[in-house]
């Protein structure tokens, strides 16, 4: 690592190795190989390097006329330093990527030659890249997603300040995992003032944990819209998971085409991502017909509820949506109905398989997407629970794909024998910090291998319910499509899948 002290009035070329970091995941790197990443814009440059400045700080502009924030090849840029500043560069000195194989207009995939990539992985990041950019109105550009492996890269080899799990360079993804929703959403069309944003790829990510208490207070989350950061907040995740829950608000409330005008308005007024509350709520008066005030008031009456109740994953959402159906069950009253139960090998090998897939940081896992019709043709509550053969790292996802207002949603795990069981009711916060230790997944049993969550319905006027009790395995299931993400343990063989039972 080298460092450079750069005078005022300097310029650096766009044959610079330098590298400088904004939030941890933005600045401009000139790989070896030959290609430049460009990411400050705005007030994030002067966040980069204030750290190294005296009140005085650089800017970045380029020379051949693309906006900033485009995912067009910057050709050239210059660096013009308002004060001296030392900024580290690598001299071209860091890890060696890997190689690319395989490559559309879309989407490039670089990833050590030699380590197995389920045969769906592809096809479904490529899917999502075109989803975002298409839904978002965003011009279609090629998304460079790099998978970095703990096995061939360490954490300081990792491009990522603040994470040593994932991290988007502007159209460039660096990840530890196949795939990751939460950094393709960024990577494909980021757009939104900076805690909006993360809220937005955490809203359409598959969660890791359903446990509401994760989520800071609100207030925690308009002190960061206020401020246009994250930065500041004691509990990232949380704030991410808080946002998210604002965005599905805002979804829920009026629909995805007022708030992808509002993205748009955003986009188009300024670059600068980090913009605090006061530079957007005008866009957003004139979008939403409301002042934010206006709009965060209305929000105190959103209720909190399970994180997987409130997270649409992009795919799984997505293929409800548009209806089509992967299985047909009918809760049955024994044990080993036919059509009670769904189940699928999860064979790397198969088309609809990605991965090797992990969630924040946890086991490898080949992971597939299905929509299954419930006829709950008694309906009353239905024991849902995972069935084949699940490994204790093997866990299953059934959304509704709705909100904290009326969605339904299920995490499910190979419980252990002596799980203790809460019960149907209020679960004081130590039982539920007991229950989410491992792994942060909601779980509970009625037998071994067995692991649900109880969950009701929401109507119009249920807001005072409790969504993260436990209870014996019933799920209130209403009939209709339910979105089902299996998740398998990926050294492991058999089938994994699920079983509805009265």
């Amino acid at each position: 690592m080298q460092h450079f002290l750069l005078s005022p009035g300097a310029e650096i070329d766009e044959n610079a190795c330098l590298v400088g970091e904004d939030n941890g995941n933005f600045g401009f790197r000139h790989h070896c190989g030959g290609h430049m990443h460009f990411g400050f814009t705005g007030q994030a440059t002067r966040t980069a390097v204030s750290d190294h400045c005296d009140d005085e700080f650089a800017e970045v502009e380029a020379s051949a006329g693309h906006a900033p924030g485009s995912r067009s090849a910057w050709p050239q840029f210059r660096l013009r330093v308002a004060g001296a500043c030392v900024l580290s560069a690598s001299a071209c000195g860091g890890p060696e990527l890997p190689p690319i194989v395989q490559r559309s207009p879309r989407l490039t995939l670089r990833a050590p030659a030699e380590l197995e990539i389920c045969a769906g992985t592809f096809d479904l990041m490529e899917s999502e890249v075109i989803e975002l950019q298409d839904r978002f109105g965003v011009e279609p550009g090629p998304v460079e997603y790099t998978w970095m492996p703990e096995s061939h890269y360490d954490d300081a080899e990792l491009p990522c300040k603040l994470s040593t799990l994932a991290c988007s360079l502007d159209a460039e993804v660096y990840a530890r995992t196949l795939a990751s929703t939460h950094e393709l959403v960024h990577a494909a069309r980021e757009s939104l003032p900076a805690v909006l944003e993360e809220g937005l790829a955490t809203f359409l990510s598959a969660p890791s944990s359903n446990d509401p208490a994760e989520m800071v207070a609100r207030a925690q989350l308009l002190e960061a819209l206020a401020l246009g950061s994250w930065e500041g907040s004691e509990d990232g995740r949380g704030l991410y998971e808080r946002s998210a829950h604002f965005v599905s608000f805002l979804i829920s409330r009026s629909g995805w085409d007022k708030f992808i005008e509002f993205e748009r308005r955003v986009r188009d007024a300024s670059s600068n991502r980090e913009q605090p509350l006061a530079e957007w709520t005008t866009d957003f008066e004139a979008v939403y017909g409301e002042t934010f005030e206006q709009a965060w008031a209305a929000y105190a009456d959103y209720p909190d509820c399970a994180l997987a109740q409130f997270h649409h994953p992009l795919t799984a959402c997505g293929r409800v949506m548009s209806g089509v159906v992967d299985a047909s069950l009918r809760p049955a009253f024994m044990a080993d109905a036919e059509d009670a139960e769904f189940s699928d090998a999860l064979a790397c090998t198969d088309d609809h398989v990605f991965g090797p897939h992990s969630l924040n940081g946890g086991v490898a896992t080949r992971a597939a997407n299905f929509v299954i019709e419930v006829d709950n043709w008694v309906g009353g509550s239905v024991a849902i629970a995972l069935s084949g053969a699940p490994s204790p790292d093997s866990r299953a996802l059934v959304t509704s794909c709705g909100d904290c207002w009326d969605g339904s949603a299920s995490m499910l795990t190979h419980a252990s024998p002596d799980e203790r069981l809460a019960a149907r009711g209020a679960m004081p916060r130590a039982a539920s910090l007991g229950l989410f230790a491992e792994g942060f997944v909601a779980k509970t049993c009625s037998t071994p291998g067995t692991a649900a969550f109880w969950l009701r319905a929401l109507g119009e006027n249920s807001g005072a319910r409790r969504h993260d009790a436990l209870h014996h395995g019933l799920l209130e299931l209403p009939s209709g499509l339910y979105a089902l993400i299996l998740y398998g343990a990926f050294d492991t063989d058999g089938a994994l899948g699920l079983r509805l039972q009265y």
